[in-house]
């Protein structure tokens, strides 16, 4: 089915939170693409936005589901209404180095993000994401490299304990995490990544103690300016 504005905005759930980004003068498209069009990490997403500044394409899927749609609304209405900082690349940053960071934002982003598409969808959205991180747990567990492997097995029991900590996979991930002799690592990043609560930069400083890369001063914040439609580079403290 097509997905557009109108249809966005007649969604009982979804139609408030588009209400809220048209109200933010922002250039908005919608574009519908073919089922399994678009990837991330080789893994098909229903839908994913680009943004700069005041411009926003949010493409969809034409098989996708309302949650992941909400999913992707809720990121915005992070940015554009509550004009969230969120970590990102300093300028002149090599590809690979700006990819990893816009993922840990991703995560960060996540542990709000995904806990409010759930409460949203719980019978489309929890299975969905389940899924995502029981394959991820296997991948993470296959690295050969130490570090790497401790690193995402460590990022993906943060996301899990935000998302379902009472699930089985949550369970999985911790026998896991025994195994390879990093629970209490797990349980101290967690303990900080809560005492962050919904701040970025904090969060950011917390995970990036057990993470080789990126490094911090390869870090800066960015903040949407309603008032000039642009968004503002702030620094990022290591500290």
């Amino acid at each position: 089915m097509l997905w557009n504005n109108a249809r966005l905005t007649a969604d009982p759930i979804i139609g408030p939170l588009q209400a809220e980004l048209a109200s933010r003068d922002l250039s908005f498209k919608v574009k519908t693409v073919p089922a399994r069009a678009m990837l991330l990490d080789n893994r098909p997403v229903p839908a994913r936005c680009r943004y700069r500044d005041a411009e926003v394409e949010l493409e969809i899927a034409e098989d996708a589901k309302p949650h992941a749609v909400f999913h992707e609304l809720y990121h915005l209405h992070r940015r554009y209404v509550l004009c969230l900082p969120q970590i990102s690349a300093k300028p002149g940053q090599p590809e690979d180095i700006a990819h990893n960071i816009d993922l840990l934002h991703n995560l960060i982003d996540h542990l709000r993000v995904v806990p409010a598409e759930i409460a949203a969808y719980p019978g489309d959205a929890a299975p969905y994401w389940l899924d995502i991180h029981d394959a991820d747990l296997t991948r993470f567990d296959a690295f050969e490299d130490p570090q790497m492997r401790r690193g995402n097995l460590l990022l993906a029991w943060i996301s899990l304990s935000a998302i379902a900590p009472e699930s089985a996979v949550a369970k999985r991930a911790w026998a896991m995490l025994q195994h390879r002799q990093l629970a209490r690592a797990a349980r101290l990043l967690a303990i900080a990544v809560a005492k962050a609560g919904d701040n970025a930069s904090h969060i950011a400083r917390a995970l990036l103690t057990e993470l080789r890369n990126p490094k911090a001063e390869q870090i800066c914040l960015l903040r949407y300016d309603p008032e000039t439609r642009r968004d503002r580079i702030l620094p990022f403290q290591a500290n």
